[in-house]
């Protein structure tokens, strides 16, 4: 849902600013304290909310951390009061109908570690059920025989990829341009997204493959983030991916580069990627090596169709 967050013109809802300090730290009011929760307010500023709405957001985060004690299943009980309309906004409006919900999960997983520390720091134990993504507006409905055929994978994911692997496993295919410093264009690239069951835990196993023409065989990663980049105003939509081809005894090949397209099916692994590894205790921007350094806003413009493959190609995109 890409409708951005209408901002009101208040400086915040007082009592919803209220409960949130109680609830965050019962019976103090130290400046430490308020700084903390002034720097919550600004990553939820940040994701489009006000500051009022990022406060009720953040004290249902905070009483459902106090409920299980564990962050997988608080942030799924947020996401689906979110998803349900039951949490409003200061103007007694759905919050679904202006906020995504992977702003929200980024919300709730910020909370957890500003103000429950050891939660954000502890694996979940349990088994609840994951937080699944909106699907895309223009995807119809499946037949109720192609339901009866869907896998406990695609059952998982609350939606109808439109690919599937020989195996049966749900799949997107993306065809993409990309660009990381040392290039002189934008390139083309292929992104192919699969999910499938787990046999070591509780979900699915998700991987990305990365592929440029030219490449031996694509990069196959497993750990992926990817951060919506509205602040570089390209004529496409435009994400940072950030992926790591980790394996056991493996040292870790990372990757970070811009991704631009138009596709729904881009924003749907989008959302998919946030809550999946948000919802599995892990930041939602990747490792802190990531943000060491600033990335994009230097980079040529992306016009709105897929151009050939540039010449000046090198290894910058790979850390």
């Amino acid at each position: 849902m890409d409708v951005r967050y209408r901002r009101g013109t208040a400086a915040g809802d007082t009592a919803a600013m209220r409960e949130f300090s109680q609830l965050a730290y019962p019976g103090r009011n130290s400046l430490p304290v308020q700084a903390r929760l002034r720097r919550l307010i600004e990553v939820g500023v940040g994701l489009s909310m006000t500051a009022g709405d990022t406060a009720r957001l953040a004290s249902a985060t905070l009483r459902a951390l106090d409920e299980y004690g564990e962050l997988a299943p608080a942030i799924v009980e947020v996401l689906e009061a979110f998803e349900a309309g039951d949490l409003r906004t200061e103007f007694r409006e759905p919050m679904n109908l202006y906020l995504e919900g992977s702003a929200v999960a980024t919300l709730a997983v910020a909370v957890c570690e500003t103000c429950r520390p050891a939660i954000a720091n502890t694996q979940p134990t349990g088994n609840p059920p994951d937080p699944v993504p909106v699907s895309p507006a223009d995807v119809a409905e499946p037949s109720h025989q192609a339901k009866a055929g869907v896998s406990a994978t695609e059952q998982q994911l609350g939606a109808q990829w439109p690919e599937r692997t020989r195996d049966g496993f749900p799949q997107i295919t993306l065809h993409v341009m990309v660009w990381w410093p040392g290039l002189l264009e934008w390139e083309a690239a292929t992104l192919t997204a699969v999910v499938s069951p787990s046999l070591a835990f509780s979900g699915d196993n998700f991987t990305l493959h990365i592929e440029q023409e030219g490449d031996a065989e694509p990069a196959r990663t497993r750990a992926v983030w990817m951060l919506r980049r509205d602040d570089l105003r390209e004529e496409l939509p435009v994400y940072e991916l950030r992926a790591s081809t980790w394996e056991m005894g493996d040292e870790p090949h990372e990757f970070r580069f811009l991704v631009a397209s138009p596709s729904e099916w881009c924003s749907e692994l989008h959302s998919y990627l946030a809550t999946r590894w948000i919802n599995k205790g892990l930041s939602p921007t990747g490792p802190k090596a990531f943000d060491s350094e600033a990335f994009g806003g230097d980079q040529p413009p992306v016009g709105p169709s897929i151009s050939r493959p540039g010449s000046a190609r090198t290894t910058a995109g790979h850390r």
